[in-house]
């Protein structure tokens, strides 16, 4: 089996359930989230280490690339304000926060036509 069978038949898929990708990329980023969610940030940076809603705010910056497809201005608009409230706290910003939130403005870029 080489790349171009295999890629074609992901494409298959995923055109097939539209929520394919997304839905991995989701998987993926709140693996990295939890486990750098465990990184104490250091005790000089006056960040503080995330609570039970820093938790929270953390998985709704990650959670709803899932519907970039279907929402995705609304799905940026929740990422953008848990990004806010999760600064605001003065909580330690992981890095799967800062990327998703990338990824999340690109694809809705992308995605959507100009007069959105």
């Amino acid at each position: 089996m080489n790349i171009g069978s295999i890629h074609e038949r992901y494409r298959e898929l995923d055109s097939q359930f539209p929520s394919l990708t997304p839905g991995l990329a989701t998987l993926f980023l709140t693996i990295f989230l939890i486990m750098d969610l465990r990184v104490k940030p250091p005790a000089d940076s006056g960040l503080v280490q995330e609570d039970s809603l820093g938790v929270f705010l953390a998985l709704l910056q990650v959670l709803p690339m899932i519907f970039f497809r279907r929402a995705p201005l609304a799905a940026l608009s929740m990422i953008f304000a848990a990004f806010i409230g999760h600064a605001s706290f003065d909580y330690a910003t992981p890095w799967v926060i800062q990327f998703s939130t990338m990824i999340g403005l690109y694809l809705v870029t992308s995605t959507t036509d100009d007069r959105q």
